[in-house]
């Protein structure tokens, strides 16, 4: 726990922590993960999201619920950070610019983490599917993920996430519905 949250420590070296915390498999190496250093690398958030969302299967950990909803507002929050920068930037470079293509996949892994966090305390596989609809590009799979959506999550979660999938739709120049 004190090495993952050691901003003195090698990146490298941190990164390769969360997979050896999820192979611990406790409680309390789900809570080690979960109550991470909020800011850090963005590398390593998504490196802790895949090894929390590799524990879920494990019937003898229960996950903080106000703790997963509060790590899900976070992303959110850094999607909408990355967003208006990626929006005013694509207005004048062309769309295989580098940086167009990096701002790209924060949104992107910033979207997939927040599924992989709401896995956590939802039906994981529902979530996923969610997240590979949404990634499909596809109109029908857009409306039927979020039909799902509006079926599952809370109101108040489905107040923050919506509207944000709603920018993330015209960012990849989908129709609206």
């Amino acid at each position: 726990e004190q090495w993952l949250n050691d901003r003195e420590r090698s990146l490298e070296i941190r990164l390769r922590l969360p997979r050896l915390i999820r192979m611990i498999g406790t409680q309390r190496a789900a809570e080690v993960l979960l109550f991470s250093n909020i800011q850090d690398d963005a590398f390593l958030r998504y490196r802790i999201a895949l090894a929390l969302s590799g524990m879920r299967s494990n019937p003898n950990i229960r996950f903080n619920r106000q703790w997963t909803l509060e790590a899900v507002e976070r992303r959110l929050e850094s999607y909408r950070y990355y967003r208006p920068i990626y929006q005013r930037l694509r207005t004048f470079l062309a769309p295989d610019v580098i940086v167009l293509r990096a701002l790209w996949e924060r949104l992107e892994q910033n979207l997939e983490i927040i599924f992989r966090l709401l896995g956590l305390i939802y039906p994981h596989r529902t979530m996923m599917n969610v997240f590979y609809k949404l990634q499909s590009r596809h109109q029908p799979d857009w409306a039927d993920a979020l039909e799902l959506l509006e079926n599952i999550l809370e109101h108040e979660m489905r107040q923050s996430l919506f509207p944000l999938l709603e920018t993330h739709r015209h960012l990849c120049q989908l129709p609206e519905n």
